[in-house]
């Protein structure tokens, strides 16, 4: 009997007693199933967590915005503007879009044609999200008034009027927008 007879003779007998095979692990496979098991683990969670950041926010949330850069009365109705949402929009108390994210818009109406009727009127149109903007529609556009009135009361019309930026509008979503 050699020196390689008893060893085998003990796992077959191992291998008959059982009828599994006695795993032999080296070094070498115990860290490719720790690797294994980590990018499982990784893709398992980044999979959970886009998940997780999907969500919808329903028609009626109120978005609250300030523009970034000043606005004139006399801008042309269709010209693009910027803002950020002022507050953090939750749904279900869970944060879903953080003040300060990106948000664009337009333009109106506005008194370019110098029509004392028309109110510099803004409207959103889309929010950043993940750098990428979902369009949004709400129920009306926020209409920024002059300061027409002094502190006595008297009326006053005020032909050209500039919006400092961080003017704040709220604005009603009309339909749910999906993130």
């Amino acid at each position: 009997m050699n020196a390689h007879q008893g060893p085998s003779n003990l796992r077959n007998l191992a291998i008959c007693r059982y009828k599994e095979p006695i795993p032999t692990y080296n070094h070498r496979h115990l860290i490719m199933n720790n690797k294994l098991f980590i990018l499982v683990s990784l893709a398992v969670g980044l999979t959970t967590q886009s998940v997780c950041r999907a969500a919808m926010i329903p028609a009626g949330t109120i978005l609250t915005v300030r523009t970034v850069h000043s606005i004139s009365s006399h801008e042309r109705a269709g010209r693009p503007f910027d803002g950020k949402l002022d507050k953090d929009v939750a749904v279900n108390g869970k944060v879903v879009l953080r003040a300060g994210t990106a948000v664009s818009g337009v333009v109106e109406a506005s008194k370019h044609r110098f029509s004392k009727a028309d109110a510099l009127t803004l409207n959103i149109t889309a929010v950043s999200v993940h750098g990428q903007m979902i369009p949004v529609k709400t129920t009306d556009g926020y209409e920024l008034h002059t300061p027409n009135e002094t502190r006595r009361g008297v009326k006053v019309y005020v032909n050209d009027y500039v919006f400092p930026h961080g003017a704040r509008m709220a604005y009603r979503l009309a339909k749910p927008v999906n993130l």
